[in-house]
């Protein structure tokens, strides 16, 4: 079992996405995962000379990792992802897959930065002394689970504290709302007609 796996596997050609497909498939990163220690994590670096199209290349990642941290590197095409090794319990909501997020298995910011300097104060010569480390710790940025979700957005994500489950349904309420007000105001029409 491994603490770390650095995967930067690059497209020769540095048109495509890097890592190629084969290495973002959910059979070879299922054995990627398996191989690490419980909370332990893969880093992958990735470059996807289209922007737009990094969120789908992160949904693969998070077909088999529940927890993705981001952080982009300085004036680089390339994006670092911290895929952790941590499972969610998932339930069935309105047939829709949920993932039950216990917030104690997520680090915090202050966590990172402190976690991220110890490894760094261990490699000592072998590190570069040129990089920023806070610079660098303050772009990293939880993906998946989506918890900071915009209240008008579903979110796949339902965070839960000692066993009770709170979410923000804010977008199923207005949703509801919306419909009856809509239904209120074809009886109306139809009452004038």
């Amino acid at each position: 079992m491994y603490d770390v796996i650095i995967m930067d596997i690059s497209d020769p050609s540095g048109k495509n996405i890097s890592p190629p497909s084969d290495f973002r498939q959910s059979e070879f990163l299922q054995s990627l995962k398996s191989i690490l220690r419980p909370a332990g994590m893969s880093i992958i670096n990735t470059i996807v000379p289209d922007n737009s199209k990094l969120d789908s290349v992160l949904k693969e990642f998070n077909k088999v990792f529940d927890v993705l941290y981001l952080a982009k590197a300085e004036e680089e095409l390339n994006h670092v992802v911290y895929a952790m090794n941590i499972d969610f319990k998932k339930d069935k909501q309105n047939e829709q897959e949920i993932v039950i997020v216990e917030p104690e298995k997520l680090m915090g910011r202050k966590e990172l930065d402190i976690s991220f300097k110890q490894i760094v104060k261990g490699l000592s010569t072998k590190w570069d002394p040129t990089m920023n480390i806070e610079s660098y710790c303050s772009s990293i940025s939880l993906k998946y689970p989506q918890i900071n979700a915009n209240p008008l957005q579903m979110t796949n994500a339902v965070m839960t504290k000692n066993n009770e489950e709170f979410t923000n349904r804010t977008k199923e309420l207005y949703l509801d709302d919306k419909e009856k007000v809509t239904k209120e105001k074809r009886k109306k029409k139809k009452n004038k007609n």
